[in-house]
């Protein structure tokens, strides 16, 4: 389980989302996203056990552990060649203002890091850029590479919420589905 400790008074504190059915609902990140049936959504035993199967090619320790710490959602499809996560990280204190540049700048470093540290992954790039998402604009990480012989593509787009940014992530292998996943999301209507 993803613990954070309580923020300053006046200030959100994270709270997990959580899975009834086909639907993914987080009321501190205010969004939902309904999946078709053809993706599952993983239970945090799940996720736990995912984890130490796919980060266990990685080599940077560091990077393995902070990812299991901080993942709220995982969804995927059977075969394993789209799958959607949800991160959060607190990187401020409430007090100071989220520095977006810095975080993007780690995020590209890991990104590439994570991606050329697994077998078989090759032609890593990540660059940041703005996305659409949910009607907004926001910074986001593209990663692009070649998995065994097959294009690979991941789009992190960060959204900052007080003192955390929240990272969804839609990864694809073979075929490009992005826009598709991204269509499985609607905010939560205040």
């Amino acid at each position: 389980a993803l613990l954070l400790t309580a923020c300053a008074a006046g200030q959100k504190s994270f709270q997990r989302g959580s899975v009834e059915g086909q639907t993914y609902t987080s009321d501190f990140l205010g969004l939902t996203c309904t999946a078709p049936e053809t993706y599952s959504y993983l239970s945090d035993e799940e996720i736990a056990a995912l984890n130490d199967i796919a980060l266990d090619s990685m080599t940077d320790e560091a990077l393995v552990a902070e990812m299991r710490q901080r993942l709220d959602m995982y969804l995927m499809t059977e075969d394993g060649r789209q799958w959607v996560s949800i991160t959060v990280d607190k990187v401020t204190d409430g007090k100071t203002a989220i520095d977006m540049d810095a975080f993007l700048t780690e995020g590209i470093a890991q990104a590439t890091a994570a991606y050329e540290s697994i077998d078989g992954m090759e032609d890593v790039t990540s660059a940041a850029q703005t996305t659409s998402f949910l009607g907004s604009e926001y910074s986001s990480i593209l990663t692009t590479a070649v998995y065994n012989g097959f294009p690979a593509r991941s789009l992190q787009v960060c959204i900052p919420v007080e003192q955390y940014i929240c990272v969804v992530t839609f990864t694809s292998y073979v075929e490009d589905h992005t826009d598709e996943m991204m269509g499985f999301f609607s905010a939560i209507q205040k």
